[in-house]
């Protein structure tokens, strides 16, 4: 068998073994996380991670790559799904918009002469 195979087989034999691993059971690193909740791992990273009601990560020997057990990461999930969302009301003319936004619609554009 040449290296290449010998590669590919190690592959083969490490996704057959996380496959027997139930999902809620298994660590997830950033990559893993983002990819249950549609970020990018630096997204989870960056702005959900830190948030404090996150789950907190397990870090081998204090330190090195954080990892999350996908159950806690779902529960919270779950969690963030039934907190009530705060969504700008819709605007019904320009002023409401303005009011909503912060910002004035611009005005009209003047010609150069």
């Amino acid at each position: 068998m040449t290296d290449a195979m010998l590669q590919k087989l190690d592959q083969l034999i490490a996704a057959t073994k996380a496959a027997s691993i139930p999902y809620e059971s298994r660590w997830l690193d950033a990559d893993g996380v983002g990819a249950m909740l549609c970020y990018s791992g630096r997204q989870v990273l960056e702005t959900i991670a830190c948030r404090p009601e996150f789950p907190k990560p397990l870090r081998v020997n204090g330190s090195g790559h954080p990892r999350w057990l996908a159950s806690e990461v779902q529960r919270w999930a779950d969690d963030e799904r039934k907190r009530p969302t705060r969504i700008s009301p819709v605007a019904s003319n320009d002023d409401e918009a303005q009011a909503v936004s912060g910002r004035k619609k611009p005005g009209p554009r003047r010609k150069h002469q």
